[in-house]
């Protein structure tokens, strides 16, 4: 069974709604990647996001089920790095809402659950955590997590095959992220600066091996 999950940024400015929310078509995982973690603590949030190891819980699934209502224009996107993912959010409040790809190919979203004030769904209905992503990269009691990690590898599967199936059938069309003509983003993804990268990664702590732009 799957259900509507309301969405709602913290002041209250923007919402919208993610449908078809259930494990058939969405997976649950918890990414302790050090991007993931920066991007968090750059938009301040990472107390409310973040949990005490450092992880972002994201449920990963495709965007043509995402609708946005978005009358003041609050929708804003950056980027860690040239070329990186594109980390979407409220500029209003700082509400972080998912990462993407650069382009709308494969209509892939891995939508930060944390991040949520209003949701009206339980978190069960996410299903349970399928895998812990990065737990190297965790902060402190990395060993710990390490015996529940799960498979990566099905995870990756999964949004491939979701993926694929939405682009096949016109998904990535019905994005509300990206132009359908053009498969721009709706808005000019900023790349953070140099110093403003600094921090963010400093602020996301050391890490035992670079990831290559982090997890969506």
């Amino acid at each position: 069974m799957s259900t509507v999950l309301s969405l709602s940024c913290r002041c209250g400015a923007m919402g919208g709604e993610l449908r078809d929310v259930s494990p058939r078509h969405g997976s649950r995982v918890v990414c302790y990647c050090r991007d993931c973690r920066a991007f968090a603590r750059h938009l301040g949030q990472g107390d409310t996001v973040l949990d005490p190891h450092g992880g972002t819980e994201i449920y990963q699934t495709t965007s043509d089920r995402l609708s946005l209502a978005d009358p003041g224009g609050k929708l804003a996107c950056l980027r860690l790095r040239t070329g990186g993912l594109l980390r979407w959010y409220v500029s209003c409040c700082n509400t972080p809402i998912g990462n993407t790809l650069g382009t709308p190919g494969l209509p892939f979203i891995g939508l930060i659950t944390g991040g949520l004030p209003a949701a009206a769904a339980p978190v069960e209905d996410f299903g349970p955590v399928m895998a812990r992503a990065f737990v190297r990269e965790a902060e402190g009691g990395a060993d710990a997590l390490a015996a529940d990690a799960g498979s990566p590898f099905r995870l990756v599967a999964l949004a491939m095959a979701r993926s694929l199936w939405a682009r096949a059938t016109g998904g990535h069309r019905r994005t509300p992220l990206f132009d359908a003509a053009s498969r721009a983003p709706v808005v000019e993804p900023r790349v953070l600066t140099d110093g403003e990268l600094q921090a963010a990664m400093g602020a996301a702590g050391p890490a035992a091996a670079e990831s290559p732009g982090g997890s969506p």
